[in-house]
C-alpha cells in the first residue's frame, strides 16, 4: 500500500466559532500529522496491514515531526524522500466544541511535491493497492499508469475538480469522493442520483461517496449500498473521511461484500471522532470489531 501526500495540522477547539475582529481562547490545542492519504495509511497500519508511504518530507522541524509521527504509527517510510530546504504543507483547523464541526485553513506553500521521475516504480508494482489524491496531479497520473502495468488497484480520494482530473479518473479502479465532488462532477443535486451518475462517468469498478452525518453511498456493477453513519459523541470530525478511505481499502483487501466494507468503514470513521485531530482517534481492528458488535447502524 502506497500514498503520496502528508501535511501537518494545528488543531484548536473553541467554545464557538469567532466572528470578525474578535479573539477567543482555545480550550484544547494539538499539533499532529495529517493529510488525506497519510491518514489513510496510518489507519491501515493500525488495522494491522502493511502500509508504505511514497512521498516527500521537508527537512525542517515540521518535516521531522511528520516523519517521526508516521514511523511511530507503523507506516513504512523506506520509499519516502526527505528534501533538503523544504518544509511541509500545513493547516489551521478550528473545531467547535460540542458539535465537532471544523473549519480548515490550509496552505501548500513550502511543501515538497513529488516529481514523476522520483516515483518508485518497483515499490508501486510490488503493492496490491495504490492510494492517491490529486494534490500532485502529474505524479498521481504517472503513478496510476505504472500501477496499470501491473496487478495494482488504484484508489483515488477526490475532493475537487482539478486540471488533469479526467485523465486521472480514467486510471482509477476504486473512487471515493466527498459529497461536494459528487455534486459538482455529476451535476446532480442529490446523492441518490449522483451515485449512479458518478459510476457511469468514470472507469472505476467501485465508487463511494462520503457524506458526513448522512453516511455513505456505495456502488459496484452488481451492488448498491447506502450506509448510515453511526451515532457517537463527537470531539472532532477532522480526518474522518480519510479514516473511511483507509478502512474501505482494508475491507477490499479482505474481499468483503460492499455492505460489510461500508459498515466497517463507517464504524472506523465514527470512532475517529473521539479524538482531537485527524489521527489521534484512529481505532485498531479490535476496537472496530468490538464497536460493531455492540452497535447497529441503519441501512437504506
Amino acid at each position: 500500500m502506497l500514498s503520496v501526500t502528508v501535511v501537518v495540522d494545528y488543531v484548536g477547539v473553541v467554545d464557538h466559532y469567532p466572528g470578525p475582529d474578535t479573539q477567543i481562547e482555545m480550550q484544547t490545542f494539538a499539533q499532529q500529522t495529517g493529510g488525506n492519504v497519510a491518514t489513510a495509511m496510518v489507519t491501515l497500519a493500525r488495522l494491522g496491514t502493511n502500509a508504505s508511504f511514497l512521498g516527500k518530507f521537508g527537512d525542517d522541524e515540521l518535516g521531522k515531526m511528520a516523519y517521526a509521527s508516521m514511523a511511530e504509527n507503523g507506516v513504512d517510510l523506506s520509499g519516502s524522500i526527505v528534501e533538503k530546504g523544504s518544509s511541509m504543507g500545513f493547516a489551521f483547523i478550528i473545531v467547535e466544541a460540542g458539535t465537532g464541526r471544523r473549519t480548515i485553513l490550509w496552505t501548500g506553500d513550502g511543501k515538497p511535491h513529488l516529481a514523476t521521475n522520483e516515483l518508485n516504480r518497483p515499490a508501486i508494482l510490488a503493492s496490491r493497492y495504490l492510494h492517491l489524491d490529486h494534490y500532485s496531479m502529474d505524479a498521481a497520473i504517472c503513478a496510476a499508469r505504472i500501477a496499470r502495468q501491473g496487478d495494482v488497484q488504484v484508489v483515488l480520494d477526490a475532493e475537487s475538480i482539478q486540471t488533469g482530473m479526467e485523465e486521472l479518473l480514467s486510471l482509477v479502479d476504486v473512487l471515493i469522493v466527498c459529497a461536494d465532488f459528487a455534486y459538482n462532477y455529476t451535476g446532480r443535486d442529490n446523492l441518490d442520483d449522483a451515485l449512479p451518475a458518478l459510476f457511469d462517468k468514470t472507469a472505476a469498478h467501485t465508487v463511494a461517496i462520503t457524506a458526513g452525518e448522512q453516511g455513505s453511498y456505495c456502488k459496484t456493477a452488481t451492488e448498491t449500498h447506502r450506509q448510515l453513519a453511526f451515532p457517537i459523541k463527537v470531539v472532532d470530525t477532522t480526518g474522518c473521511g480519510d479514516v473511511y478511505h483507509g478502512a474501505f481499502i482494508y475491507g477490499l483487501m479482505q474481499d468483503w461484500s460492499l455492505a460489510r466494507i461500508a459498515e466497517f468503514s463507517s464504524a472506523a470513521a465514527a470512532l475517529n471522532c473521539r479524538g482531537l485531530g485527524g489521527q489521534s482517534g484512529i481505532p485498531d481492528l479490535e476496537e472496530v470489531e468490538q464497536f460493531l458488535a455492540s452497535n447497529k447502524s441503519g441501512v437504506l
